[in-house]
């Protein structure tokens, strides 16, 4: 039986959206310090996307190539031209 559910409004007891931040510029400069964003840019432009939609977004406004998608989901470029 469960005696206990915590339920975390984002940002409440976890602040997933700096935490995501710094995972996506993680991930970004181990392919090129160049497509790594500012925070100003994460909220502006990036916060709420789904990580897709923001990788579009990398290619778009930066450049970030298919391939680099691909390393950066551990996908095949195959698999994101079906999901797009």
């Amino acid at each position: 039986m469960t005696s206990l559910v915590i339920f975390d409004l984002d940002g409440v007891l976890v602040k997933a959206k700096e935490i995501h931040f710094n995972a996506l510029n993680d991930a970004l400069e181990s392919i090129s310090p160049e497509f790594c964003i500012s925070y100003s840019e994460h909220l502006n432009i990036y916060d709420g996307l789904k990580t897709r939609d923001k990788l579009k977004l990398l290619n778009k406004n930066k450049g970030l190539s298919v391939a680099d998608h691909d390393f950066s989901l551990g996908t095949q470029a195959s698999d994101y031209q079906q999901k797009s």
